[in-house]
């Protein structure tokens, strides 16, 4: 993610985008971010993209989540700010 939001999709093509959250885990020591771009899904309901990152070095270069347990922690803290 780049200064403005910007997230560069794999095919190089720049995106502006809208950071809904983001935290470091202190368990793992990676930080994530929620980001939307805002198109919908085929259901009309917003598409949420997640990534992790090094805390150390920012969002400049996001990586995809790979495991299981990952998911399941960034989920269970969605879950949290729907139910706020």
């Amino acid at each position: 993610m780049r200064d403005g939001n910007i997230v560069i999709k794999k095919d190089g093509q720049d995106v502006k985008c809208d950071i809904l959250f983001s935290f470091v885990c202190n368990e793992n020591l990676k930080g994530y971010v929620g980001y939307t771009d805002h198109s919908k899904d085929e259901n009309g309901k917003e598409i949420v993209y997640v990534n992790a990152y090094d805390p150390d070095e920012g969002m400049d270069k996001l990586q995809e989540i790979k495991t299981a347990a990952e998911w399941d922690m960034v989920n269970n803290l969605i879950e949290r700010i729907k139910n706020l």
